[in-house]
């Protein structure tokens, strides 16, 4: 994995900046090319031409909780990660991965322990973490109705008050990965313990909730249907556990024949060998769901190269199949 990218090549990259290893993460641009690259706003974030761990609260903050960073989007959050895509003037789309306990702690100290559905204020982006095991109902703002109003129908029918209960959640989550999915809300993140959801509001904002606790890791593990079924038309979520110190080559069933993974793309069918995926493909499925270069896979969740979930969209059926690889040698 790459500590660094060029914002200034004509390939998309992506990078990792794990702060366990590292105290900066190299953008190899000045600060007249991280604006005329990626925007104002983003080099205004930055002291020099790294990104440096002390400025990781700063940028995730303004981007949870702020305006926002022209040229800069969330594609993923977790307990203790988050993804970063930079669209950069020249089209292409570069790519950082953030972990680490310092990420950990700038995603706890990003939290306003609530959203407000409703806010039209100038920076209209909101960031709460929804824990259960210390409250059993989150703030969302407004009445009911705005649930609705403010987001959807469905969001509104799912939450059935004011606020969001402990109780909702796993209604919520079942939606979101084995359901027809909820209007204007996106899942963000998933991992073993927790997931995070965005609402896109009627305001133009943005705002995100990390749920972790008991009762998300209940509710997590309730909806595991085992292995997936690629072709058969429903969306499913499955775990492959696997220990790769032993010399036991674990598979996980994907469904179908072997060509039907092409149901998924081309790129997908060329990695995987047979209609089961070996333990020894877990990592190729990583690098290339955070290249990019494995079309219709995305992270949703990363912990290390063999700890991690990815959502592979089947276009044709309209579904999405959700697994996540851990490794339990590490």
């Amino acid at each position: 994995m790459t500590d660094s990218i060029n914002i200034k090549d004509v390939v998309s990259q992506t990078g990792v900046f794990d702060t366990d290893q590292s105290s900066a993460f190299d953008l190899k641009g000045t600060k007249d090319v991280q604006r005329d690259r990626i925007s104002p706003e983003f080099a205004s974030l930055l002291e020099g031409t790294k990104i440096v761990t002390d400025e990781i609260s700063g940028l995730l903050d303004e981007i949870l909780n702020g305006d926002g960073v022209n040229g800069v989007t969330l594609t993923q959050l977790s307990l203790d990660s988050f993804t970063l895509d930079l669209s950069t003037a020249g089209g292409t789309t570069d790519t950082i991965i953030f972990r680490g306990a310092a990420v950990a702690s700038a995603i706890a100290g990003a939290d306003t322990g609530k959203v407000d559905v409703k806010n039209a204020r100038g920076n209209a982006n909101d960031f709460g973490i929804f824990n259960t095991d210390i409250s059993d109902r989150f703030t969302l703002g407004g009445s009911q109705q705005d649930k609705t109003r403010f987001v959807s129908q469905e969001f509104g029918e799912i939450v059935n008050g004011s606020r969001l209960s402990s109780s909702r959640v796993a209604p919520l989550l079942e939606e979101l990965i084995l359901g027809d999915g909820i209007k204007n809300v996106d899942l963000v993140g998933l991992s073993s313990d927790s997931f995070t959801i965005q609402l896109n509001t009627a305001t133009g904002g943005t705002d995100t909730i990390l749920f972790e606790g008991e009762v998300v890791k209940d509710a997590i593990t309730g909806l595991t249907t085992g292995n997936v079924n690629i072709p058969d038309g429903r969306n499913q979520f499955g775990v492959f556990v696997f220990d790769s110190s032993d010399d036991i080559t674990e598979r996980f069933t994907l469904g179908g024949d072997a060509s039907q993974k092409s149901l998924v793309s081309s790129a997908f069918d060329d990695l995987i060998e047979g209609s089961k995926l070996a333990e020894d493909e877990v990592e190729s499925i990583f690098l290339g769901a955070r290249d990019g270069s494995l079309t219709n896979v995305d992270l949703l969740s990363v912990t290390s190269a063999s700890h991690f979930t990815v959502a592979l969209n089947i276009d044709s059926r309209g579904t999405q199949d959700i697994i996540t690889f851990i490794d339990t040698a590490l």
